[in-house]
């Protein structure tokens, strides 16, 4: 479910690549952050993503990035 490929412009480090099948997941594990964020405790640091993952949208890893870094920060102060 993940290629990986030896990067050329360092011996030490491989590109890692979710195949297809791995691709069609990401809903499944969305659903189930979701299922978590409504059923468990869980901060609001990590349940930020699920909650965005849910709304979706065109610019998800972009409000998923911001969201994080804005409560990260604000849980910091």
């Amino acid at each position: 479910m993940i290629t990986k490929v030896d990067d050329s412009s360092h011996k030490q480090k491989a590109i890692y690549n979710l195949t297809e099948k791995s691709i069609a997941l990401v809903p499944i594990f969305a659903q189930l952050g979701v299922w978590g964020r409504r059923y468990l405790p869980v901060s609001e640091e990590l349940s930020i993503r699920a909650q965005l993952l849910e709304e979706g949208g065109p610019t998800v890893a972009e409000q998923l990035r911001a969201a994080y870094e804005e409560v990260r920060a604000r849980t910091a102060a």
